[in-house]
């Protein structure tokens, strides 16, 4: 038997950057982006950090209903919701044919 572990590194989403004066403390800006479906329950909220991000969910979900708010959340909040899987999955930029 071998005593070396390997470690998986899980992938995040979050990341620490510096926040404006206007930032409550131990709170973190983000966006929160409202995508709507056909009806109230098809609708979901996706959660990012900068514009690049916007970029690539807008990119990969063309001619879809959206809004887009600047908000604060609590730091444990916000690394919660960016690093959740299925809000991950809408930032990764989907291959283009």
């Amino acid at each position: 038997m071998s005593d070396k572990t390997e470690t998986i590194e899980t992938p995040v989403m979050y990341k620490e950057v510096e926040q404006e004066e206007d930032v409550a403390r131990g709170c973190v800006k983000v966006y929160e982006i409202i995508m709507y479906g056909k009806t109230a329950k098809d609708s979901r909220k996706y959660f990012c950090q900068d514009k690049e991000d916007l970029l690539i969910f807008k990119e990969n979900n063309p001619g879809v209903k959206t809004e887009t708010f600047y908000i604060q959340l609590l730091k444990s909040s916000a690394i919660k919701y960016l690093n959740d899987p299925e809000n991950m999955k809408q930032f990764i930029k989907k291959e283009t044919k």
